[in-house]
């Protein structure tokens, strides 16, 4: 089980388009059913695989698989949905995945050892296409995200839309 019901952590954004501002995102699993993992009361929904089916950019269909099980170096896999955003859009999304080592890596929590999974996709909606990279950071004992940097471009225009990294700043884990 990945998570349970009074887990937590929190995040520290830098938004580096808007000159890096910087912003606390707190998190808080408040409840699980049938393998939905809520947090925050279910403004997120995960699953205990590792897939994400809602959250701020919208409602995915499947979830979108970034960190398996079965994570581990070298492994390559492919993420194919569509979101639905707030706006009511929906777009199709295409992510190849690749773990591409374990390494250290300092966050505001500390310096721990996790797996680096670049994501390389793109997103087409009825009047846009974006292209997007990710560096992700997965810690192997929790399966939690500890960092990740997003830098998602117009695929037509080529300015950046948005450009942000997550820090992990600090997790609590109820007794397992």
């Amino acid at each position: 089980d990945r998570y349970r019901v009074g887990d937590s952590w929190e995040l520290l954004r830098t938004d580096h388009k808007a000159g890096g501002t910087k912003q606390a995102l707190r998190r808080r699993v408040t409840g699980i059913e049938g393998g939905r993992v809520f947090v925050n009361g279910g403004r997120i929904v995960l699953d205990q695989m590792g897939s994400v089916w809602l959250n701020g950019a919208g409602r995915k269909d499947p979830g979108v698989l970034v960190a398996p099980a079965s994570l581990q170096v070298g492994k390559r896999w492919r993420s194919e949905f569509t979101n639905t955003g707030r706006d009511g859009i929906t777009r199709h999304n295409h992510y190849e995945l690749h773990a591409q080592g374990l390494e250290p890596v300092d966050v505001p929590a500390g310096r721990l050892v996790a797996y680096r999974v670049v994501l390389q996709g793109l997103q087409v909606g009825p009047r846009d296409r974006l292209r997007l990279w990710e560096q992700i950071w997965v810690d192997p004992a929790t399966m939690w995200f500890v960092k990740r940097q997003a830098r998602h471009v117009d695929a037509d225009k080529g300015w950046v839309e948005e450009e942000v990294t997550d820090e992990l700043v600090a997790m609590n884990r109820v007794p397992r």
